[in-house]
């Protein structure tokens, strides 16, 4: 298989910074900051717990106007409950920075495709998913007034959730579900995050046997957090008879200039326009699909 450095690149972009706490001007930094940001999202998600880091010189101290809203110990906080508050702080007592924070309740769950990288694509629920395959969503959350709210968290599946649902850890504040269904069929499970465990939504599925998908198309998906588009990524997505969309084919046989890249449901590579056009080509049921790319010390299959 030929790799390339796009796994770790991919990594770098959502793992986040180092700070140095003795940095000027003063500033904080929460759990779900924008990678290298000094600016706290602000807007939470009910139950989600926080950890903040902060920037200034002198004995620095953070405080939250209203408790009840968003608790703080030190500098880990959780969402404790719906409203409004202020985070204040405090440099050798001397309050030096005031950002606005609200708490608000999930009403709604947007779906984002995450194929290992996560994907600015959305995807409707139910979620179809081929028999026999595996797919990722991510969960956007969304308040009153569709209100983005950030956080959650440590997510949890009801016990009668549909065995083909898993939570997915793979990377490090996004909450994901995997869906794997084994057998044609719908199903659902109820989702709970947080430290206390507070019910965020449902996540339905609908399994579509694998006969009924009949054809694939070549997608090329942009990557959260890439805006400097260093990263191109393919994915393989199955098309039923009507043409529509189905998530999660991993069994296709993807080759580049030839070369066998591995068996997968997408490609990623670093793209170079010094590069050579070279074909990607991907095989399944029975099926080719070939384009052109530009790729850059070889690809990565997932």
């Amino acid at each position: 298989m030929t790799r390339s450095l796009v796994l770790p690149l991919a990594l770098a972009l959502f793992a986040g910074c180092a700070f140095d706490a003795g940095e000027t001007p003063p500033a904080v930094h929460d759990t779900y900051s924008r990678t290298g940001s000094w600016t706290p999202r602000g807007d939470y998600a009910l139950g989600t717990a926080l950890d903040f880091d902060l920037r200034g010189e002198g004995v620095l101290r953070l405080e939250s106007t209203d408790p009840s809203v968003l608790s703080l110990t030190g500098t880990r906080g959780v969402a404790l409950g719906e409203g409004d508050a202020e985070l204040v702080l405090f440099a050798d007592e001397e309050e030096v920075l005031r950002h606005p924070v609200h708490v608000g309740a999930v009403e709604r769950i947007q779906l984002r495709r995450a194929v290992l990288l996560p994907t600015t694509r959305e995807v409707a629920s139910p979620v179809r998913v081929i028999e026999g395959g595996e797919a990722s969503v991510i969960l956007d959350y969304y308040g009153a007034m569709d209100r983005r709210l950030f956080g959650v968290g440590d997510l949890a599946l009801a016990e009668d959730a549909s065995p083909a649902l898993r939570v997915d850890e793979t990377i490090e504040k996004q909450d994901r579900i995997a869906l794997a269904p084994t057998a044609p069929g719908a199903g659902s499970a109820r989702i709970f995050g947080g430290p206390e465990g507070v019910f965020v939504g449902t996540l339905a599925f609908e399994a579509v046997p694998r006969d009924e998908v009949r054809d694939f198309t070549l997608e090329e998906q942009p990557v959260s957090g890439d805006d400097e588009g260093a990263i191109r990524l393919i994915v393989v997505l199955g098309r039923d008879a009507a043409g529509e969309p189905v998530e999660g084919i991993r069994d296709a046989e993807l080759f580049l200039d030839g070369e066998p890249l591995g068996v997968g449901g997408a490609v990623a590579f670093t793209p170079s326009d010094a590069r050579p056009p070279v074909p990607l080509e991907v095989v399944w049921g029975g099926r080719s699909r070939t384009l052109e790319v530009r790729a850059d010390n070889g690809a990565t299959v997932f």
